[in-house]
């Protein structure tokens, strides 16, 4: 009877090991997609600044925009290759976790089902 208990604690304490993995990887790709949103910010508003700086044919004022944007969109990637990474690194960890791949997010919101097949 003991082993049964013993096999049964197992397979909790991996369950409950393999749903942390998973809110883990969801609260990232959370994170993920409210970097690659500010990436599309500073693109518009790049846009808006650099056309300024077009239209009045000054090539040094339009230089100095790209840099700073360029600078800024830099960095959010950097970071969205970070989160890219520590969801890898928790995929391997836990290969039957059921998040949505990075490719997916920017195409199509994720939608969770429940066992029933009713969208959460």
């Amino acid at each position: 009877m003991s082993e049964f208990w013993s096999k049964a604690k197992a397979k909790a304490e991996e369950m409950a090991e393999s749903a942390k993995n998973n809110s883990i990887q969801t609260k990232l790709h959370a994170e993920k997609l409210v970097l690659q949103r500010k990436v599309r910010i500073q693109k518009e508003e790049f846009g808006k600044e650099v056309y300024d700086a077009m239209d009045l044919q000054n090539q040094e004022l339009t230089k100095q925009v790209f840099l700073k944007y360029k600078e800024n969109i830099e960095a959010l990637n950097s970071k969205i290759a970070g989160k890219d990474s520590e969801i890898a690194a928790l995929k391997t960890k836990d290969p039957n976790s059921a998040t949505v791949s990075s490719n997916d997010t920017q195409t199509q919101p994720s939608t969770s089902t429940s066992e029933s097949g009713m969208a959460l």
